[in-house]
């Protein structure tokens, strides 16, 4: 459990880093389909308390982004780029569904 932690905590490190503006779209759904890996083989419930203390954004609020068929990975590099944007993760999501790319955000 100590490994699962700690390797949620390194992805979650790699999403908030001020290298997250400059990550390719490539690198973004890697760590994306790592954290959904991780979720599913440790947990989701592991995965929505280290999203809620990273993020400060309520458990439902993370709940209501999985109703949404958005992955583990996806809210995290969108709670992320709201995060470092400054932008409200709703808009985001909403460039995102639209067929944006995660990319795009990061280029400004």
């Amino acid at each position: 459990m100590k490994r699962v932690i700690l390797l949620i905590t390194c992805v979650f490190s790699l999403l908030l880093s001020s290298n997250i503006l400059a990550a390719t779209e490539k690198d973004l759904k890697d760590a994306a389909s790592y954290l959904d890996r991780l979720a599913s083989s440790q947990g989701a419930e592991e995965v929505i308390k280290r999203l809620y203390q990273q993020f400060n954004v309520s458990e439902s609020a993370i709940k209501e982004l999985r109703g949404q068929k958005l992955g583990f990975g996806e809210i995290g590099i969108l709670l992320s780029l709201s995060q470092a944007t400054g932008k409200p993760y709703s808009k985001l999501l909403s460039r995102f569904k639209s067929g944006e790319e995660w990319g795009e955000d990061c280029k400004g």
